[in-house]
């Protein structure tokens, strides 16, 4: 924790908000920059285990506000941009955008303490239904059975592009028994290598080196995109 954060956490307005938060009691507070609002907003939230929805004025100020709120609450592994897409139903869509924006949804689906900041446009546009979100998600586990052509269909539906080699999101490529993918759940992109239908190993790696440093136990495979069209 930030120190600043761990000093407004002993601050009779901290006390008083945590209070209203705890109690379910509708709070308004007026007044103060962005910034501060991040360092009242980390005192408030550091060791919430509820989904939190954040709303800041506009895309503009969305990334400074999450890289200050990461800063100050010390946990970016809580946090997700859900930032508005300028071109939601059309072909020409931002990667980069609709990675963050699968990411918020999936934290929100998975995560206890998941904190999503966003902007009032970005929440008013469509997202994955939930129920087309679970179909189009799958988990994928050291050990267990599943045939590679499965894998391929699945990230074809999901809207993954298949390529010789992986270096973006939102591509696969397959060599034999392995199957590479850069899934908006990670960093990294994916390493699955398979022994017939079995699941050998499951390995993030580097784009440029090939080379993977940790071997997981098991990985998820999100949509790559917002809106799936499925048979």
């Amino acid at each position: 924790m930030h120190g600043l954060t761990h000093w407004l956490c002993k601050t009779n307005l901290i006390y008083r908000l945590r209070r209203s938060l705890n109690g379910r009691v509708k709070t308004q507070v007026q007044g103060g920059f962005l910034s501060s609002w991040a360092a009242i907003l980390a005192a408030l939230l550091y060791d919430r285990q509820y989904p939190t929805l954040i709303l800041v004025p506009s895309a503009e100020r969305l990334p400074n506000f999450v890289a200050d709120l990461e800063t100050l609450l010390g946990q970016s592994d809580r946090i997700y941009a859900f930032p508005p897409h300028p071109a939601l139903l059309s072909g020409d869509t931002d990667i980069a955008i609709a990675r963050d924006r699968i990411a918020a949804v999936d934290a929100l689906h998975r995560r206890r303490n998941a904190i999503v900041v966003a902007t009032p446009s970005a929440i008013c546009q469509p997202t994955v239904p939930i129920s087309v979100y679970e179909q189009s998600t799958l988990t994928v586990k050291v050990g267990a059975t599943v045939e590679r052509d499965e894998l391929v269909d699945h990230l074809v539906a999901g809207g993954y592009e298949r390529v010789p080699q992986v270096e973006a999101p939102a591509q696969f490529s397959v060599r034999g028994d392995i199957v590479d993918f850069f899934s908006p759940a990670h960093d990294l992109p994916i390493r699955i290598e398979l022994f017939g239908d079995e699941v050998e190993s499951i390995r993030p790696f580097d784009i440029e080196t090939q080379r993977s440093t940790e071997q997981w136990r098991e990985c998820v495979i999100l949509p790559a995109r917002e809106f799936i069209v499925r048979d």
